[in-house]
């Protein structure tokens, strides 16, 4: 209770004046068949995160977004070598690069790759790359959804 200064009587605060005698509880009985309890914003919660994050890489010729799983990469291992990492999981820095023509063709993506890897790719791993890319092109690598 708050006591009034100047008129010497009491002034009861709303909610304390009646505690509870208007508060509505839930309704405890059988819920509709998919009727769901959760507030609207906890389903949209729920709902979010059900959606998987689906990680993107950036084609180093070209420049795109595309999804991870679609790209190829190429890795410089610890060593220092430079392969095409089929499955994505070898160790050390890599680049990725789209599976358009225009990005294979014409040497793009060895200045690309190079720059990318922070190395001067040797005449080996660079013929590697070419065979890889020769391969794919006459036995195209399906994309995995």
């Amino acid at each position: 209770m708050v006591a009034a200064a100047d008129a010497g009587t009491t002034t009861v605060h709303p909610a304390v004046e009646r505690p509870g005698e208007d508060r509505q509880d839930p309704p405890t009985g059988d819920l509709p068949a998919g009727a769901d309890r959760r507030s609207h914003s906890t389903r949209i919660i729920l709902l979010l995160a059900d959606r998987r994050h689906i990680p993107e890489r950036k084609c180093v010729a070209c420049g795109q977004r595309f999804p991870k799983q679609e790209l190829i990469r190429v890795v410089r291992t610890p060593e220092g070598s430079v392969l095409v990492d089929q499955a994505g999981k070898r160790p050390g820095r890599g680049a990725y690069v789209c599976r358009s023509e225009t990005c294979w063709q014409g040497g793009v993506p060895k200045t690309s790759i190079e720059r990318s890897l922070n190395i001067t790719m040797p005449p080996e791993s660079q013929a590697q790359i070419a065979a890889f890319y020769r391969s794919m092109v006459d036995d195209p690598i399906p994309v995995e959804q």
